[in-house]
C-alpha cells in the first residue's frame, strides 16, 4: 500500500511529542500551543470561522395575520 511520506511526517512529529508528554491529552495540546508561539506569525494560517446554520425562521416572512 503506497504512503504518502507528507502524512508519515506529520504522524512520526505528532507521536514523538505525545511521547514526551507520556500521551497525556492536556499536556500534548499545551505543548503544540508552546510550539506555535515559537513559530514567525507569518508561519501560522489565520482562518476564517465557516459560517453556521442561520436560526429557525431566520429570512422568513410570517404570513399576515387575518
Amino acid at each position: 500500500m503506497w504512503k504518502d511520506p507528507i502524512v508519515e511526517e506529520v504522524r512520526a512529529a505528532g507521536d514523538k511529542i505525545a511521547r514526551e508528554c507520556g500521551y497525556d491529552f492536556h499536556k500534548f495540546c499545551e505543548r503544540l500551543r508552546e510550539l506555535e508561539r515559537q513559530l514567525p506569525p507569518e508561519r501560522i494560517a489565520k482562518l476564517e470561522p465557516r459560517p453556521g446554520p442561520k436560526p429557525v425562521g431566520e429570512g422568513v416572512r410570517s404570513r399576515p395575520k387575518v
